[in-house]
């Protein structure tokens, strides 16, 4: 079973399932549903762009990877290039299944998200605090924009959830820098965990943690999302786990498989409608 669960999360179908669940919980909490379509070709744009990524990190690497993921890439790199054509043509295909108001969301997107890689790649190269942040907001984006872009009013409930998922993805993003911080060294790859203190950058991380857990609460209590909340402080709580449990879950990946597959859960909140 954990073969299973580890090629699930090496091909990023736990990423891609974890963003159709937030985007169906940010369409839940704004009161606007999403057509099925756009689901397909956010959970198809998702794998396209993460196995992309990973076959450039693959491209890159001049030695053997030390990581499982990036292990395979080298192992099935010319596999998974048609894998990459068959994510790009499915994901044209859905486009002429996609109503008028999400196709203009939609290339909305793209522009935000090519001003997005331009700022990773060139501008904040270096600056790894602004890129790890860039980063966060390009998830946020691509998981709210339609949910977003079907409302004309921008209520505080909804600035609420963008906010704690935007938190959500930096936690993320940071508990796992910690992690790869001694992959990154001997792989000689820029990490935010290599440019501020091992102590100074789990203290940050924790209070980064924090913050969100009491604005999670603030927003459960305010808006009365008791549920829903609650699914969102269990996903906070697992990256306060991962943090202090890095000893213990470092061994085999294990905190991939966790780290992204908890975000699965909000969905509940739209599957179940409370």
């Amino acid at each position: 079973m954990t073969k299973q669960f580890r090629f699930f999360n090496t091909l990023n179908f736990d990423t891609a399932l974890g963003a159709v669940a937030i985007a169906s919980f940010v369409s839940f909490v704004s009161g606007h549903p999403v057509v099925w379509s756009s689901y397909v070709a956010l959970l198809l744009s998702v794998l396209a762009i993460y196995n992309f990524d990973h076959l450039i990190d693959a491209l890159m690497l001049k030695e053997d990877a030390l990581t499982f993921r990036h292990s395979f890439y080298q192992r099935h790199f010319i596999a998974l290039i048609y894998w990459q054509l068959f994510l790009v043509i499915s994901g044209a295909v859905m486009v002429m299944f996609l109503p008028a108001q999400v196709l203009l969301a939609g290339i909305g997107m793209i522009f935000l998200m090519s001003i997005y890689f331009w700022l990773i790649l060139k501008a904040l190269k270096n600056n790894l605090i602004y890129r790890e942040i860039f980063v966060a907001l390009g998830y946020t984006m691509a998981v709210s924009i339609v949910p977003v872009f079907s409302t004309s009013i921008f209520t505080p409930r909804l600035f609420g959830v963008v906010t704690i998922i935007f938190l959500i993805a930096l936690s993320n993003l940071w508990v796992f820098a910690i992690y790869e911080l001694e992959i990154d060294n001997t792989e000689h790859r820029h990490s935010i965990a290599k440019s501020i203190s091992k102590r100074g950058f789990r203290n940050l991380t924790r209070v980064l943690i924090f913050v969100t857990v009491a604005l999670i609460g603030v927003f459960s209590f305010y808006f009365s999302f008791w549920f829903a909340g609650g699914l969102l402080l269990i996903v906070e709580l697992t990256y306060l786990v991962l943090l202090e449990g890095k000893n213990k879950l470092i061994k085999k990946e294990y905190y991939r498989l966790i780290g992204e597959g908890i975000l699965i859960l909000p969905g509940l909140a739209a599957l179940i409608n409370v």
